[in-house]
C-alpha cells in the first residue's frame, strides 16, 4: 500500500514550485490507480455478469486517475 505521507513529502522535495493541494490531487490519484490496478490485476479486465462479458469497472477508476496523473506536472522521474 502506499504511503500517502512519504510519497507527498518525497515530491514536495522534488517539486517546490507546486502547491500544496496539488500534491496531494497527485498522490491520492496514484493510490487510486494503483489499487484499481491491483484489483483489475486480481481479476482481469473482462468479467462475467449474468453469463455475458463485461467490462472490469475498475478500468474507469483506473483511467480517470491516470488521467489526473498525467495532466498534471508534477516530476516523479527519480521517485518511480
Amino acid at each position: 500500500m502506499l504511503d500517502k505521507r512519504a510519497m507527498a513529502k518525497e515530491i514536495r522535495a522534488a517539486n517546490t514550485w507546486a502547491s500544496e493541494s496539488s500534491i496531494l490531487v497527485f498522490v491520492d490519484a496514484l493510490a487510486e490507480y494503483q489499487d484499481a490496478q491491483d484489483k483489475i490485476s486480481k481479476v482481469g479486465a473482462v468479467l462475467m455478469k449474468d453469463g455475458r462479458p463485461i467490462e472490469n469497472p475498475w478500468l474507469v477508476v483506473r483511467d480517470r486517475a491516470a488521467k489526473t496523473l498525467l495532466a498534471s506536472r508534477i516530476k516523479t522521474k527519480e521517485l518511480l
